[in-house]
């Protein structure tokens, strides 16, 4: 069972316009084939027992992890049917945008399912460090004296 729903795809900015022979009736089984098909891929990506989890942030990070796959197929199909709209040769299309989109997703998956395998809970992605100093305005010579 997928952790995301179709409404959470659409909310990303998706819609039935970008794809060719989808509609506003059958987007949303257009939707869950392609959640279903990259729940499948994950689950096989990190394992059942990950993917089952169910406590926080493990749980958080597989149900990001499976939306930045699936954004990523999306971006790939709508690249796929930009790029079959070419009406005749020598017409420029382009698919950066759709393309810089896709690698950012399929590359937040890859960060997400890295971490899910190595069990890492805590975002190290920051720029935070810290550090404890401790000093004192006596000399530790002079009280021994």
């Amino acid at each position: 069972m997928s952790k995301v729903i179709a409404a959470e795809i659409k909310a990303l900015g998706f819609s039935p316009e970008m794809f060719s022979g989808v509609d506003d009736t059958t987007f949303d089984d257009f939707l869950d084939a392609v959640i279903e098909e990259q729940a499948e891929i994950l689950e096989g990506r990190i394992g059942s027992a990950q993917y089952a989890v169910a406590t926080k942030p493990t749980a958080t990070q597989v149900k990001r992890a499976e939306k930045a796959l699936v954004a990523a197929e999306l971006w790939r199909r709508r690249i796929v049917v930009k790029l079959s709209q070419a009406v005749g040769a020598g017409e420029d299309i382009s698919a950066k945008y759709e393309q810089q989109a896709r690698q950012e997703a399929t590359a937040e998956a890859d960060q997400l399912v890295e971490k899910i395998t190595d069990g890492v809970t805590v975002d190290s992605t920051g720029d935070f460090a810290c550090g404890v100093t401790t000093s004192s305005h006596y000399d530790s010579d002079a009280s021994s004296a």
